[in-house]
């Protein structure tokens, strides 16, 4: 198989050995998100070390931000503030 990957990276240190992935894969998968394979190892990198809980902690944030501003307009509505 021809690799026609025009940006293609050399020189990666990381070790695939003993999974059932390939550097075919990823380059196949960087390609189809239009990265070379170093940026998308590293960004599959950052995002497993700072994974989906920041985004997640965030949004439990802002939705319980939102639910006590709700709260508090119901009761002024009420009177009770």
């Amino acid at each position: 198989m021809e690799n026609d990957f025009k940006d293609y990276d050399r020189g990666c240190s990381i070790s695939l050995s003993g999974s059932d992935i390939t550097w075919e894969d990823v380059d196949n998968r960087a390609k189809q998100l239009g990265l070379i394979r170093s940026r998308y190892v590293a960004y599959a990198i950052k995002k497993d070390i700072k994974g989906k809980n920041s985004v997640r902690n965030r949004d439990i944030i802002m939705f319980s931000m939102m639910l006590l501003i709700f709260f508090v307009l119901i009761l002024s509505v009420i009177g009770l503030i």
